[in-house]
């Protein structure tokens, strides 16, 4: 087995445990929400703000961009930043967001 078939059966054990049943653009979607807290520099001082990033698997959403809508159950969240992969085959999107409701 390849190191990308053994990457692709880990994230499919990770979403289907900490997944949560969603909608990305409007397509169905497993998605994990992460709320690490973002540190911002400000001269000597630090300030801890608390961010938003969702995760989806790129066979879920083939095309993830700067202003799509992502819905997990009454929350709603618009992503922030251009996508990036979250890993050297591409198979995570990792987005920036913030809650819309």
């Amino acid at each position: 087995m390849s190191d990308r078939d053994n990457l692709v059966l880990m994230y499919d054990t990770i979403f289907a445990q900490k997944g949560v049943a969603g909608t990305w653009q409007g397509a169905p979607s497993l998605i994990i929400d992460e709320n690490p807290d973002a540190e911002i520099g400000f001269g000597n001082s630090k300030l801890i703000a608390e961010s938003i990033v969702l995760k989806v698997r790129a066979s879920e959403v083939v095309t993830a961009a700067k202003g799509d809508v992502v819905t997990l159950g009454m929350d709603a969240f618009e992503v922030t930043d251009t996508p990036r992969f979250d890993d050297r085959y591409r198979l995570v999107w990792c987005a920036q967001a913030k809650r819309l409701t």
